[in-house]
């Protein structure tokens, strides 16, 4: 299966088994697709071929990001 399949497949189960709330599913969503983001720059192609190591450095380069996003923020208000 594709990323898209997998993934619609997936909202589906959250909106109908789980019947989870429309925002909750709409960040599942969200977050799903920057994982996918992330394994496409990764040359991964299908979710099978996803590495415990590919999901460590998904979460390190969250942190990162994190990290960059406060900064700014911080940055932001230490200037006002």
């Amino acid at each position: 299966m594709s990323y898209n399949q997998d993934k619609e497949q997936f909202i589906k189960y959250l909106q109908f088994q789980k019947h989870y709330s429309i925002n909750t599913v709409e960040s599942y969503q969200r977050s799903l697709n920057e994982f996918i983001g992330f394994l496409k720059s990764e040359s991964i192609s299908h979710f099978n071929d996803v590495k415990y190591t590919n999901i460590r450095g998904y979460l390190t380069y969250c942190q990162r990001v994190q990290l960059i996003i406060e900064s700014v923020v911080y940055d932001h208000f230490i200037n006002i």
